[in-house]
């Protein structure tokens, strides 16, 4: 059996993961920090399926934080460190009926005062000529839709390169002595008392604990302190020692689809930014959204998974944890459900899919929040709730706090924000309501 033994060792190496290695490692230089991937390298899992999406449009103070301090990170990469993750300032468009933005009116007004919004009216929306914005009475009752009454702009939203931005992190932990081991899948977690007493059957009830190990295999990996940062798979190798990870893995579909009109539109921005891009559009029924792809020339479509309408149903849950696996989703998922709602709303014909994958959302399904909390000589941070990715940089520098034993972190844009504010026992983020 291989053995040996690191300071600290990191469970995953998705965005999340890279982030926390970085932080830990830089503060930390000298101690040896390893980090373990079960796939063929770093960010191949739900990080690299996400559609790179990012916006610091959240209605809780903490997910604001978390999401502002990020992308204000992520704009120093490119802009200073001259290190391009192909970040684009194309906006999120948040299509809407009265009713919803009349029932969203006290945020989005608070929201105003901490970020970049503009309300676009009827009259506005006429200029994009894209929208159906006159629904077709037989289609609305048909496919329960609401209408496009007004948006809401979020400008300091947009999209990147999700493996650009994971090469940035992960060159940089290399650079800094970061080990990193691929191929290799934890399946173990081994516990031991901390006062050994050599008798057959410890540790028992009344011995205090600590993890000594993670297996995969016939491998142990030892170190003094572990990280576990394995997004929808947490549950997977926590449940196994009783740990509650407070997440649940959730399955969403993402349609690469094009046509010669998308390709015309993809290419125009409408007057929403300065990128000459299509933006980043939210239709106001069912969580559906079009992501611009101009590289080449498509939109990714899928929804956003947490509407009440998407909570049940086989489509949107999810496999059981010994099988969550990524699978083609099915055309017919996308012509019987997604298209008829996209030409209801959206101007398209001769929609072709070019691509098609699954990802999953690891899903907070108590207050749209990630976890971050300690148990034994461990940290856990899941439950991005699919916005994992425009947080990813707050929640590293958070990690590496906890585990120096500060109380607070301060983040790229020197906000503070309270350790245990994101852990379990003194919880404290609120509920995150900005739902579409």
């Amino acid at each position: 059996m291989y053995k040996k033994e690191w300071d600290i060792i990191i469970v995953g190496a998705g965005i999340m993961g890279l982030a926390s290695a970085y932080y830990i490692k830089r503060n930390n230089p000298e101690k040896t920090v390893l980090v373990i991937e079960k796939d063929r390298t770093y960010s191949q899992g739900n990080s690299g399926r996400s559609v790179a999406g990012f916006r610091d449009f959240f209605s809780t103070e903490v997910n604001m934080k978390l999401a502002r301090s990020s992308i204000k990170f992520y704009d120093h990469i490119q802009k200073d460190l001259n290190y391009d993750i192909d970040m684009k300032y194309v906006g999120y468009l948040f299509l809407m009926s009265s009713r919803k933005f009349n029932s969203m009116y006290n945020i989005l007004k608070k929201l105003q005062e901490t970020t970049k919004i503009k309300i676009l009216k009827k009259e506005d929306l006429q200029s994009l000529i894209f929208l159906n914005i006159k629904l077709d009475n037989k289609e609305k009752s048909t496919l329960s839709l609401e209408p496009i009454e007004i948006g809401v702009l979020g400008k300091n939203c947009g999209i990147l390169d999700i493996d650009k931005l994971s090469s940035f992190y992960y060159e940089q932990c290399r650079s800094i002595g970061v080990e990193f081991i691929f191929n290799t899948e934890i399946t173990d977690i081994g516990i031991s008392p901390i006062n050994r007493i050599d008798f057959p059957g410890e540790p028992f009830l009344w011995q205090k604990k600590k993890v000594t190990h993670v297996s995969s295999n016939d491998t142990e990996f030892s170190a003094d302190l572990f990280v576990f940062t394995m997004g929808a798979w947490t549950n997977k190798l926590l449940d196994k020692v009783g740990v509650d990870s407070h997440m649940r893995p959730k399955k969403r579909y993402v349609y690469q689809i094009s046509s010669s009109y998308i390709e015309e539109m993809l290419h125009k921005s409408y007057g929403i930014n300065d990128e000459s891009i299509f933006p980043f559009t939210i239709f106001p029924s069912h969580g559906i959204y079009v992501r611009p792809y101009p590289k080449n020339n498509t939109f990714w479509v899928s929804t956003s998974g947490t509407t009440s309408d998407q909570e049940v149903g086989p489509t949107f849950s999810y496999d059981s944890s010994n099988s969550i696996e990524y699978i083609d989703p099915p055309d017919d998922y996308f012509i019987y459900n997604i298209l008829p709602i996209l030409r209801a709303y959206m101007k398209i014909s001769d929609v072709k899919i070019t691509g098609k994958w699954t990802g999953y959302y690891s899903l907070n399904t108590q207050d749209k929040t990630p976890y971050i909390f300690k148990f034994l000589n461990c940290i856990v941070a899941t439950g991005g709730s699919g916005a994992g990715l425009m947080k990813s940089d707050s929640i590293g520098r958070i990690v590496s706090s906890i585990l120096s034993g500060r109380n607070y972190t301060v983040l790229f844009d020197n906000s503070r924000i309270k350790n245990s504010a994101l852990g379990v026992n003194e919880r404290n983020v609120g509920i995150e309501t900005l739902r579409f």
